[in-house]
């Protein structure tokens, strides 16, 4: 009985880890100003399950985006970022070393910091472990690959100006302006002045 029950749990328990589903996730059509820099967030969800390490190559148009750094990153532990000198892909990984690891919970939990010239374009993952998965580690032992979707986002330019200049005001209106302020100054010496 316990030998035909042991292939059960067996298939169980790859199923059980099969069936995670961390993501990582950077937005579709993330809009950016033209000629400024752009914080691109990187969203993660663990499903619950801690984490200690992470490592991903994300491509991208290095005629559109400029690398400058990763911020918005709290957790303890080494993070590592480089675009090679400013070429395509830019790899990020940290790992926690004697440090707790992290659950998070569909959030974000690092921005891209990028300069930003105002055309299209992609921002691909590429999973770099040497099996294919995603590069998300479990705190068991540091070495097991959780599997992972990783979900492709974009840049695009902003399509409203998000801070507009006032439109100025037509030399008109300040004669009516003028004309309201003394009438009221008027109004209020004879009531004032009987």
């Amino acid at each position: 009985m316990t030998k035909s029950l042991l292939p059960l749990l067996f298939i169980f328990a790859i199923f059980s880890m099969s069936s995670r589903a961390q993501t990582v996730t950077i937005p579709e059509n993330f809009e950016g100003v033209p000629g400024e820099q752009v914080s691109i967030p990187v969203i993660v969800d663990t499903d619950g399950d801690e984490i200690c390490s992470f490592d991903f190559e994300i491509h991208y148009n290095n005629s559109v985006l400029d690398f400058i750094e990763v911020t918005g990153f709290q957790p303890e532990g080494t993070l590592l970022a480089d675009d090679d000198d400013g070429s395509s892909p830019l790899t990020v990984g940290w790992d926690s070393g004697d440090n707790p690891g992290i659950t998070v919970d569909d959030e974000t939990l690092l921005y891209l910091v990028f300069d930003y010239s105002g055309q299209t374009s992609p921002l691909a993952f590429e999973g770099i472990d040497t099996q294919g998965q995603s590069a998300l580690s479990d705190c068991s032992d540091g070495t097991f690959m959780v599997p992972t979707t990783f979900n492709n986002g974009s840049i695009i330019p902003v399509t409203d100006d998000p801070d507009p200049d006032p439109a100025p005001v037509p030399l008109s209106s300040w004669a009516l302006v003028l004309g309201i302020g003394l009438m009221a100054g008027f109004v209020i010496l004879r009531v004032v002045r009987p």
